[in-house]
C-alpha cells in the first residue's frame, strides 16, 4: 500500500460519513451561526493578499520539498499564514509526496512541481480559511464522527480498523495527523452543507414554480419525448430492388425488436449507437415531423413499424413522454454510479480516461458494475455496489441529474463531471408514480433550493477567501542553501 491509498481512504470516509451527494441534506446550526463574524483588521501589507496569491518570485522549487521527505536536513518553516494560522513546509511537502506517489502508481506523468505546489497551497489556504470560519460560528466535529469515518475507511477496503491503522503506520502516515485531516474534511463538508441549507424558499416562490411548470406542460408545443432509433440506411440513388431488400431487412429488425433487447439491437443500426440509440428527452417540435407523428401513436416502451425517410428506414422506440396529463406524477429512477475525484495536480482528462477504461471493462464483461464500484468508487455508495437507490427529480445536482435523465435503462454513461467528481452512471430502472399536492410542493422546493444553494455557497467561499489575511513567506536562507 502506498500513500495514495491514504488519500482515497480519506475521500471515501468523508463521503460515506456525510452522504453529501444528496442535494437536500442540511445540518442544524446554533443561533450563533446566524450572525456574521468580525475579524481583526489585517496589517496594511496584507491588502494585496486578499485575492488568491501566487508563489513569491523569491520562492524556489526546492523550497517546497523533495521527493523523499526523509532527506530533509533542516528544520521546518512557514510557507503561508492564513489569519495568523501557519501552513508549514512539512504540511505542504507531505501532501506533495502523497500526490506524486499517487500519480506515479497510476502510471501518470508528474506535473511541474512548482505549479503543483502552487495549486496545492492555494487549496490548503482556501480550506484553512473555511475551516476557521466554520469554527468561529460554532461548528464542531465530534470524536464519534471521526471514529465513524475511520471505520468507513476500513470497511471500504475490507479491513478491520486495526489492520487499516497498522498499514497506514507502516507507510509512515501519522495517525494523529490522519484524525486531524479527517476532522477538517468533515468540517468542510459540514459548512458546505450548512451554507447550501441557508437558502429559504418562500411559499410564493413554490407557487410560481408550480404554475410555470403546469403551464409549460399544458402547452402541446412543450410536450417532451425521448426516442431511440434503429436505422437501416438507404444509399442515395438506390434502385427499387435495393430499396425492397433494405425494407425487408428493416421489417426483420423491427420484428426482432419486439422480442429482444432494443439496446442490444442498436449494434445493427446505421445511426449513432451511443446511449443505445436514445436521442434524449426533448420537445416534440425538435424531432422530425415523421418521428413526432409516429411517436404520437406510441405509449412508453412501444416500438414502431419501419418508417421511411430520405435517410432510410427508421424503427423507433418511445422511451418516455412528459405532458400535461402526467403533471401529478413523477418519474423515479433506480440509479448507481462510480465516482472518482481528481487529485491535486491530476487533470480531469486523466480521470476520464480511467473511467472510460472501466466502462469498457464493464461492457466487455471483464467486471460487473457493482464490483467496479466497490473497487474504484470514492464515496459511501461503493459499499452497496454504487447504488444510490430510487431517486426523485431534484435529488441530485443538475449536471448529474440531466445526464441520468437522458440515459436509457441498462446503459452506462460516458464520464460525467459534477462538483463532487467524475461519474459513470447506470440507470437500472424507471417507474412513474403519482404524487400528491404536498409531495409536488416539496419536490419544487427542493429543486429551487438546490439551484439557489449552489450559488450561495460559491459566493460564501469567495467571500471567505477575500476576507482572509493571507501572507506567503519565502523559505529561510538556510533552506535555500540546503542540499537535498
Amino acid at each position: 500500500m502506498q500513500y495514495h491509498f491514504y488519500r482515497r481512504f480519506l475521500a471515501t470516509a468523508i463521503a460515506a460519513s456525510l452522504g453529501c451527494f444528496v442535494a437536500n441534506a442540511t445540518h442544524a446550526a446554533p443561533a450563533a451561526q446566524q450572525r456574521g463574524v468580525q475579524k481583526k483588521a489585517a496589517p496594511a501589507k496584507a491588502a494585496a493578499a486578499t485575492a488568491p496569491a501566487r508563489l513569491q518570485s523569491s520562492t524556489t522549487l526546492a523550497d517546497y520539498g523533495q521527493r523523499n521527505p526523509e532527506q530533509q536536513h533542516i528544520s521546518d518553516w512557514i510557507v503561508a499564514v492564513v489569519n495568523s494560522e501557519p501552513i508549514t513546509h512539512q504540511e505542504l511537502q507531505a501532501r506533495l509526496v502523497r500526490i506524486e506517489l499517487q500519480l506515479q502508481n497510476a502510471g501518470q506523468a508528474l506535473p511541474e512541481r512548482a505549479e503543483l505546489a502552487h495549486q496545492l497551497l492555494q487549496k490548503m489556504i482556501d480550506d484553512r480559511a473555511q475551516v476557521q470560519e466554520a469554527k468561529e460560528i460554532g461548528m464542531r466535529v465530534d470524536d464519534a464522527s471521526v471514529q465513524q469515518a475511520l471505520q468507513n475507511m476500513a470497511s471500504q477496503n475490507q479491513l478491520t480498523q486495526e489492520q487499516l491503522l497498522a498499514r497506514l503506520r507502516a507507510d509512515g502516515v501519522s495517525i494523529s495527523q490522519l484524525r486531524n485531516d479527517l476532522r477538517d474534511e468533515l468540517l468542510l463538508e459540514k459548512i458546505r452543507e450548512y451554507q447550501l441549507g441557508q437558502i429559504k424558499i418562500s411559499d410564493s416562490e413554490v407557487d410560481a414554480f408550480l404554475a410555470a411548470q403546469k403551464k409549460a406542460l399544458a402547452e402541446p408545443d412543450n410536450e417532451r419525448i425521448n426516442l431511440a432509433q434503429l436505422l437501416v440506411a438507404v444509399p442515395e440513388g438506390a434502385n427499387e430492388a435495393k430499396v425492397a431488400e433494405l425494407r425487408k431487412k428493416a421489417e426483420s429488425l423491427a420484428a426482432r425488436a419486439q422480442q429482444e433487447d432494443f439496446a442490444i439491437l442498436v449494434k445493427y443500426s446505421d445511426a449513432q449507437k451511443a446511449n443505445a440509440g436514445a436521442m434524449g428527452l426533448r420537445p416534440v417540435a425538435e424531432y422530425p415531423d415523421i418521428f413526432a407523428k409516429a411517436a404520437s401513436k406510441l405509449r412508453p416502451g412501444q416500438i414502431s413499424a419501419p418508417i421511411r425517410s430520405e435517410a432510410g428506414f427508421h424503427i423507433l422506440k418511445l422511451l418516455d413522454r412528459q405532458n400535461a396529463s402526467l403533471a401529478d406524477t413523477v418519474v423515479q429512477t433506480l440509479v448507481r454510479h462510480i465516482i472518482i475525484k481528481p487529485a491535486a495536480g491530476e487533470t480531469e482528462q486523466q480521470v476520464i480516461a480511467q473511467l472510460r477504461q472501466i466502462k469498457a471493462d464493464i461492457q466487455s464483461g471483464k467486471i460487473r458494475f457493482e464490483d467496479a464500484a466497490a473497487k474504484y468508487s470514492q464515496d459511501g455508495s461503493a459499499l452497496k455496489g454504487g447504488s444510490l437507490g430510487w431517486s426523485e427529480p431534484g435529488q441530485f445536482v443538475p449536471e448529474f441529474e440531466n445526464a441520468m435523465n437522458a440515459l436509457p435503462a441498462g446503459q452506462v454513461s460516458e464520464p460525467i463531471a459534477s462538483r463532487f467528481g467524475l461519474h459513470l452512471i447506470e440507470v437500472q430502472n424507471r417507474q412513474r408514480v403519482r404524487v400528491d399536492a404536498k409531495q409536488q410542493r416539496e419536490l419544487a422546493r427542493r429543486a429551487l433550493q438546490q439551484e439557489k444553494g449552489e450559488e450561495n455557497y460559491k459566493n460564501w467561499a469567495e467571500g471567505v477567501r477575500a476576507r482572509a489575511f493571507v501572507e506567503l513567506r519565502a523559505a529561510p536562507e538556510a533552506a535555500e542553501k540546503a542540499k537535498f
